[in-house]
């Protein structure tokens, strides 16, 4: 069955149906249905470039070398492969095509609804631009990535079609430029793909971050810090960062908390850590007998005890 076949074969048993956005126009069409639309999430979405690779047993990068035939750990320590990727990155058929509208561009992992969001940073989003792209991978290892080639796995969790497609994209479109780089998609089941996240051996990731409270040092915290969740697991690490992320946490003035929040925006894009994609706007496919939903934005599972059967 089909992503969509399966959620259509919940319908008459579930009272909601928790979708991709890949399917919200299919789901509406079903009978009996109830729709709860535009529900902005304090959440992100965001593809993370790991510039520490584990090499060790790592069938991902194939050789482990510069060689052609693989590629090496530090692959995306070199700010040239970075910026190549990132300028490979098509946001605009991201937003319309991969995700039908259903989120907000944003160009950090501190998104709208945050104390000290800089609204302005998104018109910083590195340009969708494969020409940059080509001069940044001639330039990359001294030259020696586009002479000779690399070969590299790209995963996604199985069953997530939004990913899948995503990394298909990015990958079409780095392979677009030299017929020596060769990047195969390939999907693993998720408890798989958690783990060689804790593991360091994929190159990239895609992944999300939901707010465990509504703060911007839940977000920058995680993705930004050398210890953080997804800094520590792809190797970045950058003194300034770490030292404004420890400021801001304890720091109590205001006007001090928004300048170092939005130098940790500016910073995300000068040192191109990875492509933020989205902040979710969700929708909820209630069976028409289901009542009392309230949205919260940093809902992650349901209060049940919301909820009544009415008809």
């Amino acid at each position: 069955k089909t992503a969509y076949e399966m959620l259509r074969s919940l319908v008459g048993s579930e009272m909601c149906i928790r979708d991709s956005p890949m399917y919200y126009e299919e789901m509406e069409k079903e009978p009996g249905i109830t729709v709860v639309k535009n529900l902005k999430e304090l959440s992100v979405r965001a593809i993370n470039y790991n510039m520490q690779i584990n090499a060790k047993d790592n069938p991902y990068i194939y050789s482990g070398k510069l060689d052609g035939n693989g590629i090496p750990p530090d692959f995306f320590a070199d700010p040239d492969v970075r910026w190549a990727f990132t300028h490979a990155w098509d946001q605009k058929t991201y937003l319309k095509d991969i995700i039908k509208g259903n989120g907000t561009d944003v160009a950090t992992p501190i998104v709208e609804g945050l104390p000290y969001y800089n609204p302005d940073i998104v018109k910083k989003r590195p340009a969708f631009d494969l020409k940059k792209s080509e001069e940044h991978l001639r330039k990359a290892f001294g030259g020696q990535l586009w002479a000779r080639g690399f070969q590299v796995d790209f995963l996604y969790n199985t069953g997530n079609e939004v990913r899948e497609a995503s990394m298909k994209m990015l990958a079409e479109n780095i392979m677009s430029l030299n017929p020596k780089f060769k990047i195969n998609v390939r999907g693993v089941e998720w408890a798989t793909y958690v783990d060689l996240q804790r593991q360091r051996r994929m190159p990239i990731y895609y992944i999300g971050w939901g707010a465990d409270f509504p703060d911007p040092d839940n977000f920058a915290n995680p993705y930004m810090y050398s210890q953080g969740l997804y800094g520590g697991r792809c190797g970045y690490n950058n003194p300034e960062v770490d030292r404004l992320i420890e400021q801001g946490a304890v720091e109590l003035d205001p006007a001090k908390r928004k300048q170092i929040y939005y130098r940790l925006q500016e910073i995300w894009l000068e040192d191109n850590i990875g492509i933020v994609q989205h902040q979710p706007i969700k929708r909820h496919h209630f069976k028409d007998w289901v009542k009392g939903y309230v949205f919260h934005p940093m809902e992650n599972e349901f209060m049940y005890s919301q909820f009544r059967k009415e008809y």
